[in-house]
């Protein structure tokens, strides 16, 4: 049969060769009825994938079947539409799905410079013709969604400044619709009323109304503003206000703090621009700009201003509706500054500082994780003491020294002598109000914070290199890793018995903040110091681990101070599990700080009222006020 077959074939050879043609053919055509090859499909599309890398329309066109003439110009489009910096099309196994025709799956890839790598899968067909393969090519070569006469694009909007979130998503700054309060001094009848009014419709507002009258030379006819707030509270607020002679309200949008207030020294406010802001930042910024003042809006000013929403899209036409938003990406900021301030927990704390007058902080820490939940400072218009401030922790540090005596082997049971005054080193120490407990326990020399009694153990028992050592467990001598500036505990060695014996009760030349001794507080509840950080993207830092063994007792005897000692004003109804420390600082001259440093479920936290007198007596009842609307803020969790 083959040699019938061969023999065929050389009779219609010549045949051919009769008609002036001559066919060359080879045995194995005559078997397979296949036509001679010369090129492969897979390295036809390796080509032309290769050309479309370089840009090279010309070698595309010749490996293309009747390469249509939209062919160049959609390319050319797509480059000059997508304004990448890199291409690149990656074929994968072909799939034959017939005599002659293959599938090549390829993987697009196009990187832009401000929009990073977008990624798409199309198909390309080749066929083969004569012995020949050749891209079969349609528009969905390009991209599976391109139709004839789309579009590609690459749009950038300008953003407005972007908020500041809490951990939750809220936002603590960020546009919203506010009433902006103030007056028209040709209209005023009584200046003192109108001070009054502001003050009591919005607290602190009167000083700011009092400022702009005394200015002097006030023009009839024109609206001085004193305070914006968000919508609702703004039309509160004008309720109260509208039937005072003189003033008035404007309605508008800007950029406003969750409430009035809320988070302030922590979040910033924004401002129009002095002229020493507009040098410092330069270019883009214009007189008439806001700009962040103080806090986070400061410290990240350029993030929250300079970003761009960069969207590569396809488009029905040229300039006409979007089909298919390729990719999407932020360029040159951020789409939100991420804190780890917990709205409930803020605003308990907010709430606790109603209607106090006065120079205070608090602060509430995440025992967990170190993350900051709330931070508050008062006055307003003053510094973020909470941060920043520099104090004597008094008896609050009475924590660390009974973390050391238990880790010496001492036990809350243990007999202590608790006179009303000792001398220790040549330094004379008594204990507020004349306390005398005689021998007593050391639980109950805490629980009603005995000077005489952790100023003798201090010496006898610990020694200046345990103190010390126990005040680095519990973070002493490190700075926060924040944003904002931050202050956090220093505790420098005892230089002396006498110096020793001081700083035992928290005196001498230690030094904290609030922040810090709300992380101590969070230490004594898990046995575990984590540094305190702000931001979501912040890793925790390096924890310290409390001596071992000892927790369980640390927190009883912290307990204690709360129901049988004297910070019993921080007990709410029922067993809250409330634990913690008074504290009575001396500062310099007769100015003495009252603190309570404590713990509540998962989080620690310290209150200060700045020479404020006693701790049991002033900040302890901020601290049950603290507790009680936390219980109420955070209902229903767990």
């Amino acid at each position: 049969m083959k040699d019938l077959l061969i023999a065929i074939v050389a009779l219609c050879a010549l045949a051919g060769a009769a008609y002036g043609g001559w066919w060359l053919l080879t045995e194995s055509d005559v078997l397979t009825g296949g036509e001679a090859e010369v090129a492969d499909p897979a390295e036809t599309a390796t080509d032309f994938l290769a050309a479309w890398e370089a840009g090279d329309h010309d070698r595309m066109v010749e490996l293309t079947r009747a390469a249509p003439e939209s062919m160049v110009p959609t390319y050319e489009q797509f480059a000059e539409g997508l304004e990448y910096r890199e291409l690149r099309a990656t074929a994968r196994e072909q799939d034959q799905v017939a005599d002659g025709r293959v599938r090549t799956p390829v993987d697009v890839t196009v990187v832009g410079e401000d929009y990073g790598e977008i990624s798409w899968e199309v198909e390309l067909e080749l066929l083969r013709e004569r012995g020949q393969w050749g891209v079969s090519w349609a528009p969905n070569a390009v991209h599976p969604s391109l139709r004839p006469g789309m579009a590609f694009e690459v749009v950038r909007e300008e953003l407005d400044r972007a908020p500041i979130l809490a951990s939750g998503g809220e936002e603590l700054a960020g546009e919203q619709s506010l009433v902006t309060l103030g007056f028209e001094p040709g209209t005023v009848q009584d200046t003192e009323l109108l001070v009054e009014a502001f003050e009591e419709a919005v607290p602190g507002s009167g000083e700011t109304v009092t400022r702009i009258l005394g200015r002097g030379n006030l023009v009839d006819g024109w609206f001085y503003p004193v305070t914006t707030l968000p919508a609702e509270p703004g039309a509160e607020a004008w309720g109260r206000l509208r039937g005072v002679r003189g003033t008035l309200q404007r309605s508008g949008t800007g950029r406003a703090l969750l409430d009035q207030g809320f988070a302030q020294h922590v979040v910033g406010r924004v401002d129009e621009a002095t002229a020493e802001q507009l040098e410092r930042l330069g270019e883009p910024y214009e007189v008439g700009d806001e700009v962040g003042q103080f806090g986070l809006e400061a410290v990240f000013e350029r993030e929250l201003v300079d970003a761009v929403r960069v969207q590569v899209v396809l488009r029905e036409r040229p300039g006409g509706p979007v089909r298919e938003v390729l990719g999407e990406s932020l360029s040159g900021g951020t789409d939100a500054v991420r804190t780890t301030l917990d709205v409930r927990v803020q605003r308990a704390v907010e709430n606790a500082l109603t209607g106090f007058d006065g120079e205070a902080a608090i602060v509430v820490v995440d025992a967990a994780d170190g993350a900051i939940r709330a931070s508050a400072s008062r006055p307003l218009s003053g510094y973020n003491r909470a941060f920043e401030g520099r104090y004597p922790p008094g008896s609050t540090f009475k924590i660390v020294t009974a973390e050391a005596l238990l880790a010496s082997g001492l036990e809350p049971a243990s007999e202590v002598a608790c006179p009303d005054r000792v001398v220790v080193g040549g330094l004379a120490v008594p204990n507020a109000g004349g306390l005398d407990l005689g021998t007593t326990s050391l639980q109950q020399a805490l629980a009603d914070s005995c000077n005489t009694t952790f100023a003798a153990l201090a010496a006898s028992e610990l020694g200046a290199d345990a103190l010390t050592a126990a005040a680095e467990r519990f973070g002493f001598g490190t700075e926060p890793a924040l944003p904002l500036a931050a202050f956090g505990g220093s505790f420098p060695t005892p230089a002396d018995t006498a110096e020793l014996a001081a700083a035992a009760f928290g005196q001498a030349r230690v030094e904290v903040s609030p922040l810090h001794l709300a992380s101590v507080a969070a230490a004594a509840r898990s046995g575990v110091w984590r540094p305190p950080h702000l931001m979501e993207t912040d890793t925790p830092g390096d924890a310290r681990q409390l001596s071992g063994g000892i927790l369980e007792d640390l927190r009883r005897m912290l307990r204690a101070v709360v129901t049988d000692g004297n910070g019993t004003a921080a007990e709410v109804s029922g067993d809250s599990g409330v634990e913690g420390k008074t504290g009575t600082a001396q500062a310099s001259g007769d100015v003495e700080h009252a603190w309570f440093v404590g713990s509540w479920e998962q989080y620690g936290f310290a209150v200060l009222v700045e020479n404020g007198g006693s701790g049991s007596e002033v900040a302890a009842p901020l601290a049950g006020r603290l507790v009680d609307e936390l219980q109420v803020q955070l209902a229903g969790d767990g």
